[in-house]
């Protein structure tokens, strides 16, 4: 089963190029910008033999995009889309006042949680999935939050990608 993922060179996708075979990988640092309109297609362009598209990166609205362009390719096949998303977007979730900087990553979370549901309704052959969690002990997230202990306060990388994985197990 060949896979593509975007954000594969940090955190839970990096995990999962490392830890996978035949998987190719999409994010700025090899010229991929989900943002970008050219850059989404060449990455359509490229997975259109891949089995399974982990949309793990996010990137202002680029994650919704990305998940809206790739359907629009896919939708007549029997692949496989698997959209990471956040427990920040949960109707119960209430965003603390100390961590108002998150606010805009949930209006982007959520765009990309919408798209995903008002695609799915439409009743396509592709497979569609989304996955969320709270936090995951990537080395970003401990160094930010150096009090975390993963299996405390987050959940490891690997539990992370079980986790995304499972649908297409």
């Amino acid at each position: 089963m060949k896979i593509a993922i975007t954000g594969h060179t940090d955190g839970i996708g990096k995990w999962i190029y490392d830890n996978n075979d035949d998987v190719i990988g999409f994010s700025r640092s090899n010229g991929y910008n989900i943002c970008f309109e050219d850059d989404r297609k060449r990455i359509v362009d490229t997975v259109l033999n891949c089995d399974v598209f982990i949309n793990n990166a996010c990137d202002k609205y680029g994650q919704a995009y990305m998940l809206q362009d790739l359907y629009k390719a896919w939708k007549d096949s029997r692949k496989h889309i698997i959209t990471v998303g956040s427990r920040i977007v949960n109707d119960d979730f209430v965003l603390p006042e100390d961590h108002l900087h998150l606010f805009d990553y949930r209006v982007q979370k959520l765009a990309t949680k919408d798209m995903h549901n008002l695609l799915t309704a439409y009743g396509a052959s592709v497979n569609l999935h989304y996955v969320s969690f709270a936090y995951v002990g990537t080395p970003k997230i401990l160094k930010k939050y150096p009090h975390f202990e993963v299996g405390q306060n987050c959940i490891s990388m690997e539990d992370a990608a079980k986790i995304i994985l499972e649908p297409i197990k």
